[in-house]
């Protein structure tokens, strides 16, 4: 199983379980259903192969939370998918399995929807 940090912002601190819920209430607030539908997202993309090893479906939600804090910046699916592929680099080191391909496909899809539901 692949190791992660919960990190706080773009610094590499842990965060506790605390910090991780009040983050999380706080994109719900701003984003709505938006949160679990990229989390639905990237589920179904499960470019780390978590699905496989039988992890929740909301096993990628450091990873939304970590794009949807940043969503404001995205202005284009090209900035999507350097996000993306940063925070997937970020959170999993060296243990990123996925593909620039899976990434890429992964980012086109959350931008469509992000952009397709922005307030």
């Amino acid at each position: 199983m692949h190791n992660r940090v919960h990190l706080n912002g773009t610094a590499r601190t842990k965060m506790t379980k605390q910090e991780i819920m009040d983050e999380e209430a706080r994109l719900r607030e701003r984003y709505g259903n938006l949160v679990d539908e990229v989390a639905a997202i990237m589920f179904r993309h499960d470019t780390e192969g978590l699905a496989k090893f039988g992890c929740p479906d909301d096993e990628y939600m450091p990873e939304v939370r970590r794009v949807l804090q940043q969503l404001e910046t995205v202005k284009s699916a090209d900035d999507m998918r350097q996000l993306v592929s940063r925070v997937f680099a970020e959170m999993f080191d060296e243990a990123l399995d996925a593909t620039n391909e899976q990434l890429n496909a992964l980012a086109d899809e959350v931008w469509t929807h992000c952009s397709a539901n922005r307030r």
